[in-house]
């Protein structure tokens, strides 16, 4: 009987919440969806948006050690950077740009490139990464 109703919870879940029956003729995002949801109450929802925007709100963290406070990289001017920026895969390249120098976020980021939200999430983190790795600011790579 449990399993019945977790199966029955998490299929709710993974689908978009609809306001009435009548399908509309233009789709709304989830995101709008899934907040009008959690303001008339439904609090599960709430976990939805979570689960879709906390690795874009926590962010990938490192830890910092003694070690690296040494091995400090140099500062980098925004010029350095943005030509290193324009060195990466075309992928990483243009969600980074679209994210730090237009100032765009993740949803509109898909908007703009056709990508899923979630491909842009990967590709921003990925870009990070090597973009990191670029700085000198991960160690021991």
């Amino acid at each position: 009987m449990l399993e019945a109703e977790a199966t029955a919870d998490m299929l709710l879940m993974t689908q978009p919440f609809t306001a009435s029956p009548i399908v509309e003729a233009t789709e709304q995002p989830v995101e709008v969806l899934l907040v009008s949801a959690v303001l008339s109450g439904e609090r599960d929802r709430f976990a939805r948006l979570y689960e879709m925007y906390a690795p874009m709100v926590h962010g990938e963290t490192v830890e910092v050690t003694e070690q690296m406070a040494v091995e400090r990289p140099p500062n980098r001017t925004a010029k350095e950077i943005l030509d290193m920026i324009c060195r990466l895969p075309e992928a990483y390249r243009e969600t980074l740009v679209l994210r730090f120098v237009e100032g765009m976020t993740g949803p509109e980021i898909a908007a703009r490139t056709g990508l899923t939200p979630a491909s842009v999430r990967v590709n921003l983190h990925r870009g990070m990464k090597m973009l990191r790795e670029k700085i000198g600011a991960v160690a021991g790579q």
